[in-house]
C-alpha cells in the first residue's frame, strides 16, 4: 500500500498532538506499583490483592483494553530517548483516565464511553495542553469536543470525526496573540498490516487521519482565519492498543517529525 505522510501521533493519551507537548500546572508522580504483591510482617495475616476494575459495557474497547492498571511504554524517536507510559488510573460506568507519565511530568486525559466509542475529552492531555514549536509557545484549553476517538465496531474503511474546540495563546518573540478555533479529525480505518516494533510483531490496524486546524489568531482585537491541513496514521492491535505511530509535518514554517513505538506493555 502507498506510503503515508502522517502528522505527529504520540500516544493514545496525547491525541495527535502537534510538537513536543506539555501541560501546564501537572507534575510527575511516582508510578503505580503493578506487582499485584502485599506485605507482612512476621505473625501478621497475608491479605491477598482485590482483583483490578475492567471494562464493561460501552467502556469495552477492541483496540484499546481498558482495566484499571493497564499499561503502555512508549520510546519517542524526537525528542530522541523521549520514553513515557500511558496507564489506565481510574475506572468507571460511564469514562476512564489515562495518564501519561514522563521523567518530570505526569498528563491525565479524560475519556467518556457511550454506546458510539470511547472519546478523549481533551485536545492534548490534560485540562490544558501545550505546544511548542518553531519558536512558537502555545497553550490550549478544550472548550467542546464532538464525535468519536475510538467507534465501538471498527472494520477496515469505516470513517467518522471528532471535533476540538479550543481556545488559547501563542507567544512568538515576546509578543502575544490570542488563538481560538477548532481542531477537526477525518479519520478511516485501513487495512490490517504486520506491524513490528520492540515489544514484538502485531497485526494492528492502520488509522489514517485528515486533520484540519481552523484557528483565528487576533491581536489588538483584529482576527485573521487561518487554516491547516494535516495528515496522521496510528497502529492499533486488537487485545493490545496503540503499537506505533509515524509523524511528520510543517507547522507554521517549522518542521517535525517523530515515530513512537510501544516498547513494552501489560494489559489484563
Amino acid at each position: 500500500m502507498p506510503r503515508r505522510r502522517p502528522l505527529a501521533v504520540v500516544g493514545v493519551a496525547s491525541l495527535l498532538v502537534v510538537g513536543a507537548c506539555s501541560v501546564d500546572g501537572t507534575t510527575a508522580t511516582d508510578g503505580p506499583d503493578r506487582t499485584g504483591a502485599s506485605t507482612a510482617s512476621a505473625g501478621e495475616a497475608t491479605v491477598e490483592p482485590a482483583e483490578a476494575d475492567v471494562a464493561s459495557g460501552s467502556c469495552v474497547s477492541a483496540y484499546l483494553p481498558i482495566a484499571e492498571g493497564n499499561a503502555w511504554t512508549y520510546e519517542l524517536s524526537a525528542p530522541a530517548g523521549t520514553v513515557y507510559t500511558d496507564t489506565v488510573t481510574a475506572l468507571g460506568d460511564e469514562g476512564f483516565t489515562i495518564s501519561s507519565d514522563f521523567d518530570e511530568l505526569t498528563k491525565r486525559t479524560e475519556w467518556a464511553c457511550t454506546d458510539e466509542g470511547i472519546t478523549a475529552l481533551t485536545y492534548g492531555s490534560g485540562p490544558a495542553a501545550s505546544l511548542s514549536v518553531g519558536g512558537l509557545e502555545g497553550s490550549f484549553e478544550t472548550t467542546d469536543v464532538s464525535g468519536v476517538t475510538l467507534p465501538a465496531d471498527l472494520s477496515s474503511g469505516d470513517r467518522w470525526r471528532q471535533t476540538f474546540d479550543i481556545s488559547g495563546r501563542f507567544d512568538a518573540g515576546g509578543v502575544q496573540t490570542r488563538v481560538t478555533g477548532s481542531v477537526i479529525y477525518a479519520l478511516r480505518a485501513g487495512d490490517v498490516e504486520a506491524v513490528e516494533v520492540p515489544a514484538g510483531t502485531f497485526d494492528a490496524i492502520a488509522i489514517d487521519t485528515d486533520i484540519t486546524l481552523d484557528l483565528t489568531p487576533s491581536t489588538g482585537g483584529v482576527g485573521i482565519p487561518l487554516t491547516l491541513n494535516l495528515d496522521g496514521v496510528q497502529w492499533f492491535a486488537e487485545g493490545v492498543g496503540l503499537v506505533r505511530s509515524e509523524s511528520d509535518g510543517d507547522f507554521f514554517g517549522a518542521s517535525f517529525s517523530s515515530v513512537a513505538e510501544l516498547t513494552s506493555y501489560d494489559v489484563g
